[in-house]
């Protein structure tokens, strides 16, 4: 019987002496995070088109560019001129010209052409790319050269 005892006593004992269980919360929450980048891209598809300097062109198509961004502020595409909005022969004659590409109308480069867009445009939106040069029925000989850079950029 003192067995029997001592088990019944140690068992009462161990009972006791093991501490309560702590108040568990009756909720609990987890964070989900995530994001997606910014991506903003331009899509230049130029044709072979030669420009007629002594009979001039009216919208002469270059190609076209497509935009794309998905920037929830907008963004800006900005269109300019490594000559200030003339092509230039090797012996620097010059010959004016004007763009007009998606909603500029027709413009000049002599300064770059900034275009703000005020939303996201997720899905590729494509246009034409035109010109337009004066004749110049007094031009020299030579080959007249440009350069047209677009850059995109999010707000």
């Amino acid at each position: 019987m003192r067995n029997i005892t001592t088990a019944s006593l140690l068992a009462a004992l161990t009972i006791l002496s093991t501490p309560a269980a702590s108040a568990q919360p009756s909720s609990g929450s987890i964070g989900l995070r995530g994001g997606v980048p910014v991506d903003c891209a331009l899509f230049i598809n130029q044709s072979s088109q030669t420009v007629d300097i002594v009979n001039g062109v009216s919208n002469l198509t270059l190609g076209s560019v497509g935009e794309r961004c998905n920037s929830g502020t907008g963004y800006t595409v900005t269109i300019s001129s490594a000559n200030g909005g003339v092509m230039l022969s090797q012996g620097a004659q010059a010959v004016p010209y004007s763009i007009q590409w998606h909603d500029t109308g027709l413009r000049s480069l002599t300064t770059p052409v900034v275009m703000s867009r005020g939303g996201a445009r997720a899905y590729l939106t494509t246009r034409s790319f035109r010109v337009t040069v004066p004749a110049q029925p007094q031009a020299l000989a030579g080959v007249y050269t440009d350069t047209i850079t677009m850059t995109i950029a999010a707000r």
